[in-house]
C-alpha cells in the first residue's frame, strides 16, 4: 500500500467514524458531457488506461486505453488484474458507494498530501474524469500514485 493510498482510507474511516453522512461539500461538476471512473472495478471497467509500478509507487500511463473484453475478465485473476492495473468503466453516480452529490473517493484521493510533482500529461481518461471534472487537475498528482482503491460497503 502507498502513503497516499493509506492517507486516503486513514482519512476516509475518520470521516465516517465522525458520524458523517454527507459529502464534506457540495461538488461543482465542470462538465455535462459523460465522465468516467479512473478508480472503476473490474466488473464494471471496460478499459485499463495505466499499469501500476510497485517499485517507483506510481502509475504508468498507457498512451492509448486497452478494452477489456468479458473473455478477459472471466480468466483474469481479478483480484490482482485490479491491483496491477488502473481501470476505467462509465462512472455510474447513483448506483456507486462513494456516491454522495459527487464522488467521495475522488474528493478524499484530492485532499492527500504529496510533493508537488511533473505529472503526466499522456493519462488517456483526463478529459472526461470524474475526479479531474470534479477536484480540478490538482487531483492527477494523487491520481498517479494510486491503485483501483477498494474500499468496499463497510465504510458507508
Amino acid at each position: 500500500m502507498t502513503s497516499v493510498e493509506q492517507q486516503v482510507i486513514n482519512n476516509y474511516q475518520s470521516w465516517l467514524r465522525l458520524g458523517h453522512k454527507h459529502h464534506p461539500r457540495r461538488l461543482k461538476v465542470r462538465s455535462r458531457r459523460p465522465l468516467v471512473c479512473p478508480s472503476a472495478s473490474i466488473e464494471l471497467a471496460d478499459s485499463v488506461f495505466a499499469k501500476f509500478d510497485e517499485v517507483t509507487e506510481s502509475v504508468v500511463y498507457f498512451e492509448d486505453s486497452i478494452t477489456i473484453s468479458e473473455i478477459v475478465k472471466d480468466v483474469v485473476d481479478r483480484e490482482r488484474f485490479q491491483i496491477d492495473n488502473r481501470l476505467t468503466g462509465q462512472c455510474i453516480t447513483r448506483l456507486c458507494v462513494h456516491w454522495d452529490n459527487g464522488c467521495r473517493l475522488g474528493w478524499f484521493v484530492s485532499k492527500t498530501s504529496l510533493e508537488p510533482e511533473e505529472v503526466s500529461t499522456v493519462c488517456t481518461i483526463k478529459d472526461s474524469c470524474r475526479w479531474r471534472a470534479e477536484n480540478g487537475s490538482s487531483i492527477c498528482a494523487p491520481c498517479s500514485r494510486v491503485r483501483n482503491i477498494k474500499l468496499g460497503e463497510s465504510l458507508t
